[in-house]
């Protein structure tokens, strides 16, 4: 009889051994990043905050000579702030954490995966449990990042200051930021959904595999 095993290939079994090592090691230094990542914030003199949103932003002054450019603006900025408070640091490393748990569970999800492939058994209970919690893992920080990459740059404008907003009064438009507290592509959303299908799919082979091996 031929087992599952023996239709995967010499090849093929060290190819995904290669990649479920390379996504275990990727899983354990995003893990180890979020780390490093929270005693450097909690402890930095400054932080650099990037993406803050300009309005009414001026025309770059070097593209003045170009006759074919029409209009040019600056949409975003980075900044680093000195001394920012405990909320502005806490806010910042959630980011960090959110993105860090997306690349740490997508990469141990593969591994996982990759690992039951090489042993010729891929529709597994526990493959399907771990494709679904990556599914969640993402949808949810997507958006729990997103909304804390949001609320860090709101709070970065609103302690810079009314000064420091884009504004407008008689004398026309000032330069400045503008905030909002949550901005996002939804992509996290997309994601999680097609990673929630792979663990539907992966479930279903389960099912026709247990059926298969009953019919043996």
């Amino acid at each position: 009889m031929t087992t599952a095993r023996s239709t995967i290939s010499r090849g093929d079994r060290i190819a995904l051994i290669v990649i479920a090592v390379g996504a275990l090691l990727l899983a354990a230094a995003a893990l180890v990043g979020i780390v490093v990542q929270a005693v450097t914030i909690s402890s930095a003199t400054s932080l650099e905050i990037g993406g803050l949103a300009l309005g009414n932003a001026t025309s770059p002054e070097f593209l003045a000579p170009f006759a074919s450019v029409t209009d040019a603006r600056y949409e975003s900025v980075s900044l680093t702030l000195a001394d920012p408070p405990t909320q502005v640091r806490w806010l910042h490393w959630a980011t960090v954490l959110c993105s860090g748990l997306i690349t740490a569970g997508t990469a141990g999800s593969v591994a996982w995966l990759a690992g039951r492939t090489a042993r010729g058994r891929p529709f597994v209970r526990s493959a399907t449990i771990a494709v679904m919690a990556t599914a969640i893992i993402v949808l949810v920080c997507g958006l729990v990042g997103d909304a804390c990459e949001g609320m860090t740059r709101f709070e970065v404008v609103s302690l810079l200051g009314p000064d420091a907003a884009a504004h407008g009064d008689g004398a026309g438009t000032h330069e400045g930021f503008t905030a909002a507290l949550f901005e996002s592509s939804l992509a996290s959303i997309g994601w999680g959904l097609g990673l929630a299908v792979v663990a539907q799919v992966l479930r279903i082979g389960e099912r026709m595999q247990k059926d298969t091996e009953g019919l043996v």
